[in-house]
């Protein structure tokens, strides 16, 4: 049987799908059905792209952070994070990482694809992973 959910939509993000759907109803069936999908390959796109201790910098930056999906797909705004996270937390260094290469990995990606690298590494926190996982076996899982 189907579960039932309900959601609550952005103002911004109902005046677009409303542009380009039927419906509300319709626009969340699809997303919904397609996203499973879209996110496993594309996190299977990323397979072999970083190394370990460049995944862990980002969980690492991104312990606390908030996201805003409009800034999450813009390789832009992810380098500005690592290259802050740099320059207040140093976490090159703790992860061994090479900020010129990591941050040219970044900029070779699409949209996609930088999207579900933030969605992947935020979900460490979100979904407790922390609790029974470490950072370098959550990340080996990528590599």
């Amino acid at each position: 049987m189907a579960k039932r959910a309900s959601f609550q939509p952005e103002p911004r993000t109902v005046e677009k799908l409303e542009k380009i759907y039927p419906s509300l109803n319709f626009a969340a069936n699809r997303a919904l059905n397609a996203w499973v999908y879209l996110r496993t390959e594309t996190l299977d796109e990323l397979k072999k792209t970083f190394a370990v201790g460049e995944l862990c910098y980002l969980i690492d930056l991104y312990n606390t952070q908030i996201f805003d999906p409009r800034y999450m797909i813009r390789r832009d705004v992810t380098r500005q994070e690592i290259e802050d996270g740099e320059k207040y937390e140093q976490l090159a260094g703790k992860w061994d990482v090479d900020l010129v290469e990591f941050t040219g990995k970044i900029e070779k990606l699409s949209a996609a694809q930088v999207f579900f690298l933030n969605e992947w590494a935020k979900l460490f926190w979100e979904n407790n992973h922390y609790s029974n996982t470490s950072p370098t076996d959550y990340c080996s899982a990528l590599v």
